[in-house]
């Protein structure tokens, strides 16, 4: 049997986001294998003397941290991935005005607080999974956004804004129609995808 080395340094930057930050259990993130290629962090369950044979192939896993100005941020990829094992650090938001408003102008002062179920002013500044959980319909992870008090400000690149902001404004139309089957919280939950392997990635 071979025993296949891991990159320990790519290891701890990963569990420092994910585990310590995010609640990703640490047996969970020690499954895959990590190597970083110019700004990125990627994850796949081919070790680095396996990558070898598919050189010229970009799917090789899935980039889950990014580096921006020397600073290691999760990435939509990574957040979505381990949704369903994400604990603490992520920001529900239900009401449309209050998503729309803070996609459109990037950042919202801390007074939002008022406005959501989770205490922002509690938590320790840093990044938090931004997760959009309209009635009758399942969590859904959004990307990364940014705790600085006193703003919260959004992470999510550009060229997604139109679309996502399209979907909300669309679930606010609709959201005045009686559900025809209430779906409790609980339920969205259960409805979240768990983590399998990428299709790009073989099991170990």
């Amino acid at each position: 049997m071979t025993i296949h080395s891991q990159n320990p340094e790519l290891l701890a930057i990963v569990q420092a986001i994910y585990h310590e930050r995010f609640g990703v259990p640490l047996h969970l993130l020690n499954q895959y294998y990590y190597f970083q290629r110019k700004d990125m962090i990627w994850m796949s369950t081919l070790p680095a003397d396996y990558r070898q044979y598919f050189r010229g192939f970009q799917m090789q896993g899935i980039r889950i941290i990014r580096y921006s100005r020397h600073i290691q941020k999760p990435t939509t990829a990574g957040l979505q991935f381990w949704a369903p094992y994400l604990r603490q650090h992520v920001l529900t938001i239900d009401d449309p005005h209050l998503m729309i408003q803070l996609l459109q102008r990037g950042k919202l002062p801390a007074d939002i607080d008022a406005h959501l179920h989770n205490t922002l002013t509690a938590w320790t500044p840093g990044y938090v999974a931004l997760a959009w959980h309209p009635a009758q319909s399942p969590l859904l992870i959004l990307g990364c956004a940014q705790w600085k008090p006193p703003h919260l400000t959004h992470h999510i690149p550009r060229r997604r804004l139109p679309e996502l902001l399209h979907t909300i404004e669309l679930q606010e139309t609709t959201s005045a129609e009686p559900p025809a089957n209430p779906t409790t919280h609980d339920q969205h939950q259960s409805n979240n995808i768990t983590p399998t392997t990428p299709p790009c990635c073989p099991a170990p």
